[in-house]
């Protein structure tokens, strides 16, 4: 009996540590849209339900928040390689400044970017969506 209630605490015990070491990491969701604005009201629940019941209604909400460009391309390069459009060269949204062929034909996902860097730390990555304008099932490159 004694040996039994050993095993069973032995196994609870070790159980619990690897729940607690896979709950340590947190849950990480990345959401990029385009032409957001305050100005324009863009967000208004009127316009957007959905995004004010599941997302701003929950707590999410940056009323100061700043981009390094105004463009979406140069700024969602920035946002995944962590460096700023003028030091990427990224500076558009299709050839010769910038769009999907130029992310690859530079290297800046080679170069390590958010999704390798997760993966690297063991995390799954998923997208879904625009990454970047050109960026089509006939050219995915996966990370």
């Amino acid at each position: 009996m004694y040996i039994q209630l050993l095993t069973f605490l032995v196994a609870v015990t070790s159980t619990f540590h690897v729940c607690k070491a896979e709950q340590s990491k947190p849950n990480l969701v990345l959401i990029l849209v385009d032409d957001q604005d305050t100005t324009l009201n863009s967000t208004h629940p009127f316009y957007m339900p959905a995004l004010n019941k599941h997302i701003i209604s929950q707590g999410v909400h940056f009323p100061n928040y700043f981009t390094n460009t105004p463009i979406c391309c140069p700024s969602r390069a920035t946002i995944l390689t962590g460096r700023h459009t003028h030091n990427t060269n990224f500076t558009d949204i299709t050839p010769p400044y910038g769009g999907y062929t130029i992310w690859r034909q530079r290297g800046l996902d080679l170069q390590g970017y958010l999704p390798s860097w997760l993966q690297e730390q063991g995390y799954g990555t998923y997208y879904v969506g625009k990454l970047f304008v050109e960026y089509a099932i006939y050219n995915y490159y996966p990370p």
